[in-house]
């Protein structure tokens, strides 16, 4: 029962700062990019070269230059973003697919297909044996 309180307590850590691994993440990656991208947009549109003319067709399209810039640096952040999370997949795909193989081993090692004589010695030392109880030893 301590071994898995131990194990829940484990898990919860876990989960916690992934949690916080995730909320400093976003905040970085939207909201922090939201606020450079409006910091380096603004400054061109209302004291530089895209400043707007005096008259309303001069400040639509100010406006419609001040989206769309925005959101294409909005963008490039989001895609930042999604390729640093890509690489927390890919170390938790791997994780499963080691998994599958250890398993795919086992299962070879048992059905016989690498030892042609369950009772012999493997090239590894381990051997399987018929008995009335299962034990296992020098066990990872």
């Amino acid at each position: 029962m301590q071994r898995f309180e131990a194990l829940v307590g484990h898990l919860n850590l876990v989960r916690h700062e992934n949690w916080w691994f995730g909320m400093i993440q976003d905040f970085f990656l939207k909201y922090f990019g939201a606020t450079v991208a409006v910091v380096l947009i603004i400054e061109p549109f209302f004291s530089g070269n895209l400043r707007p003319d005096s008259s309303t067709l001069g400040r639509a399209e100010m406006l419609s230059n001040l989206r769309y810039h925005t959101s294409v640096i909005i963008s490039l952040f989001q895609s930042l973003g999604i390729l640093s999370i890509s690489s927390r997949h890919l170390n938790i795909l791997s994780g499963y697919a080691d998994r599958i193989r250890e398993l795919l081993d086992v299962s070879r090692e048992l059905s016989g297909i690498r030892d042609k004589s369950l009772n012999h010695n493997s090239p590894s030392g381990n051997y399987i044996s018929e008995a009335n109880h299962i034990e296992f030893s020098d066990v990872k």
